[in-house]
């Protein structure tokens, strides 16, 4: 009977432990600590029985900037049919629209409004995760849009001058603080660092790993970047990690820069189809995308 017992009370533990550890699958892999892929069999079982869907990617492009989404898009769809993807033009974006996300990749996207970029902010604040390539976000604007919001709040919002203690209406107070920003901005500031420049590539051009085992770049060491290539150069923030560096003659600055956010930003400084690397693409999906 004792022993009857002790059986029992060990089955119980074991139980348990399974229980924790199922738990902390489900933690670890819910807040993108590590890819479900890397732990064997558990994609399917999380997939299927805790996430219940599969991803969905956002690729966002505007009217200008480097990088070619269509054709981004299309390859993807032959190559990892899977995927869901779904193109998202700058001016349709809201936090709403975002949130149907779990990845933005963001291409042909020079030029944002304002609105755009705070419900940007607002994706990554809530868990989202964003691949931000070569000189998207560079030229933030305020279009007529965000002018008549702004406006409008103004006029709903009296109180705002005396609770602020700007001195400044909201209408005045909004013009004074976004209407000529440089770069990457607060934006930068918050999420990457400064932007600096765009070069094109030459014919010399390459990235080079920085942090050889990264699973972004498994099966990658050195690889040319197609002459004429858009790059963006940056200047990232002190937590931010470089994965690969750009070498440009003597020059050398970040080819990949990684944040781990909520979710997580990574940054390349060029268009995401300009290395025409099948298991780049693949690496970099792999590494994002949950289901």
């Amino acid at each position: 009977m004792a022993e009857q017992q002790s059986i029992v009370k060990d089955l119980a533990h074991v139980v348990v432990l399974l229980i924790l550890i199922l738990v902390l699958l489900v933690v670890v892999t819910k807040f993108k600590v590590v890819h479900p892929s890397a732990i064997p069999g558990w994609q399917g079982v999380y997939c299927t029985y805790v996430e219940q869907k599969h991803s969905v990617v956002g690729f966002v492009y505007g009217d200008d900037g480097a990088g070619d989404p269509e054709q981004l898009v299309e390859t993807l769809s032959k190559n990892r049919p899977s995927l869901r993807t779904e193109l998202v033009q700058m001016r349709d974006v809201s936090p709403g629209l975002l949130s149907r996300y779990e990845v933005i990749v963001l291409e042909k996207s020079k030029t944002v409004p304002f609105r755009a970029l705070s419900a940007l902010e607002g994706y990554l604040d809530n868990g989202g995760s964003l691949v931000w390539t070569s000189d998207s976000l560079s030229k933030q604007v305020l279009d007529d849009r965000d002018l008549e919001e702004a406006r409008q709040y103004n006029v709903s919002h009296p109180e705002w001058r005396e609770q602020s203690g700007t001195g400044k209406d909201y209408y005045t107070w909004f013009l004074d603080t976004y209407q000529a920003p440089k770069g990457f901005a607060e934006f930068g500031d918050k999420f990457l660092g400064a932007f600096l420049k765009t070069q094109s590539a030459t014919s010399s051009s390459a990235m080079m790993s920085v942090m050889r085992d990264h699973l972004i770049i498994s099966g990658i060491q050195t690889v040319a970047i197609p002459s004429g290539t858009t790059l963006g150069v940056v200047n990232q923030n002190d937590d931010v990690n470089m994965i690969a560096s750009v070498e440009y003659g003597k020059e050398t600055f970040p080819a990949i820069l990684e944040k781990k956010y909520v979710g997580r930003i990574l940054y390349l400084a060029f268009p995401l189809e300009a290395l025409n690397s099948k298991t780049f693409i693949d690496n970099i999906f792999d590494y994002l995308v949950t289901c």
